[in-house]
């Protein structure tokens, strides 16, 4: 990956790259996600075992063992969010190794953004006289990869049941026609810079 890539919003992330060295062949190339405490073999995918291109996929969860051993599919282990500095190192059938270099850091976002729904003076789901009500979404991705651009998304049915697909800008007004009684459903969510997408939510607007 580029220095500065946010990840997240995957299971597993590959990693990809190149070795060649010069007077011999390549033996293998390892690759470090902790700036080289540790290392893991990665796949020759050169098809000729020269190691000209190579992966490494990159677990962002996996399932956890319980005391005995077996594998328990409700259980989930994340790889927390934060930095990550991502080293490549090769080995040549000479016996040589590549001295790593400062890698790249990356950061690691699973965690989904969160949006509100406010409207001034009026309590969602109540019954209200006034149109129209004014609406306002405000995102926030915590210590995350941020909100991406274009979230919130926002969308107005009756039925709640509507796909957001409009980028919030300004207060979003629920109208009512006169001498008429409505429920409307202001249905958001928003995106974070790693791929998270936070679950959809809706806000209810009753008016008479």
């Amino acid at each position: 990956p580029l220095a500065g890539a946010q990840i997240g919003g995957v299971t597993t992330y590959t990693i990809t790259g190149t070795a060649s060295s010069t007077g011999t062949s390549v033996l293998k190339v390892k690759v470090s996600t902790n700036g080289g405490k540790s290392w893991h073999l990665a796949t020759d995918t050169s098809g000729n075992e020269s190691w000209a291109s190579w992966s490494f996929n990159w677990k962002m969860s996996s399932n956890t063992a319980d005391d005995d051993g077996d594998i328990d599919p409700g259980e989930k282990k994340v790889i927390k969010d934060g930095s990550y500095i991502i080293k490549s190192r090769a080995k040549s059938h000479s016996g040589c190794v590549e001295t790593a270099g400062p890698g790249v850091t990356v950061t690691v976002d699973n965690t989904e953004p969160v949006t509100t729904a406010s409207a001034a003076g009026y309590v969602f789901g109540s019954m209200t006289a006034v149109s129209p009500v004014s609406v306002t979404l405000t995102a926030s991705d915590g210590s995350g990869s941020g909100v991406a651009a274009g979230s919130p998304e926002y969308c107005i049915d009756t039925s709640d049941t509507c796909t957001p697909n409009l980028a919030f800008g300004a207060a979003i007004n629920v109208t009512c026609a006169p001498s008429s009684t409505c429920t409307q459903f202001v249905r958001y969510r928003s995106l974070d810079r790693a791929g998270n997408s936070e679950a959809l939510q809706s806000a209810i607007v009753k008016q008479n």
